[in-house]
């Protein structure tokens, strides 16, 4: 039984659902066949992802010898697939795929032809492209309110650029693989936002409902940073901590210096 190893001939297009769960759609430019799969990412946050899927594929039978002109039938075919993927930058971006695809069966029993397909080894280069309004989740009127009343809390005296920058910084890390992917698991994750705790009670104002909206919308005045914090109430610690570990200022609006 033949093995055909790195065959060009393929083009994939992979949707992604979510961080774990994606469909594919292929086409073989070579034989012509069709194909579908379902993925699923075990890590997505991390920068080698392991993914596992189960499809099917359109195969084209083999022309009979004898005779040349008969019509060529096709059969669908399972498959197995199991890849890693790293990404080659901290935003959506280019990743390289690695991965390996086979037929359960090893043959295609239906068409009684060994078409050469059963074991492939397939190696690309991929874009990933990312909605305007950035991060991973459906920005809904639950996740205006809570970034809006992160900034009462946070910004309540900023100028308006300042307050849509802290917004921003919650947006830039639900795309860190740094960071959970959801706004709320961000504001709320351990040892962050210190007034967490308090967003429940909070009332967010107007200018902080917009600044939020605009946000959402991709404008970022932080410039990507992932962090920001007040020299002037910050502890000497935390200040020493920050000149320390080299981080890169990315923007200083009012009272905030920003940083990644």
């Amino acid at each position: 039984m033949e093995n055909k190893l790195l065959q060009l001939d393929t083009t994939n297009l992979n949707w992604w659902l979510s961080d774990h769960w994606a469909l594919r759609g292929n086409y073989s430019w070579k034989t012509d066949d069709l194909g579908i799969a379902a993925l699923y990412k075990l890590n997505p946050k991390g920068r080698a992802s392991l993914y596992l899927g189960l499809g099917a594929e359109e195969v084209s039978a083999k022309a009979d010898s004898q005779n040349p002109s008969a019509s060529q039938s096709a059969s669908p075919e399972p498959r197995l697939i199991a890849g890693m993927e790293w990404n080659l930058s901290s935003k959506p971006g280019l990743s390289l795929m690695v991965e390996a695809e086979a037929n359960p069966y090893g043959f295609n029993h239906s068409s009684g032809n060994d078409n050469g397909s059963d074991t492939r080894l397939a190696l690309s280069l991929n874009y990933k492209f990312s909605p305007s309004y950035i991060g991973k989740e459906n920005h809904k009127r639950d996740t205006l309110e809570l970034l809006a009343k992160l900034i009462t809390i946070e910004a309540p005296d900023e100028p308006f650029e300042g307050q849509v920058a802290v917004a921003a910084v919650v947006l830039n890390r639900t795309r860190s693989h740094d960071f959970p992917d959801s706004v709320s698991k961000v504001i709320y994750q351990p040892g962050q936002f210190a007034t967490a705790q308090r967003l429940t009670q909070t009332k967010p104002t107007d200018s902080a409902v917009k600044a939020a909206g605009i946000a959402i919308r991709g404008n970022d005045p932080s410039h990507g940073a992932l962090y920001f914090y007040n020299p002037a109430t910050s502890s000497a610690r935390a200040r020493r901590y920050i000149q320390r570990s080299h981080f890169q200022v990315t923007a200083r609006i009012g009272n905030h210096v920003f940083f990644k």
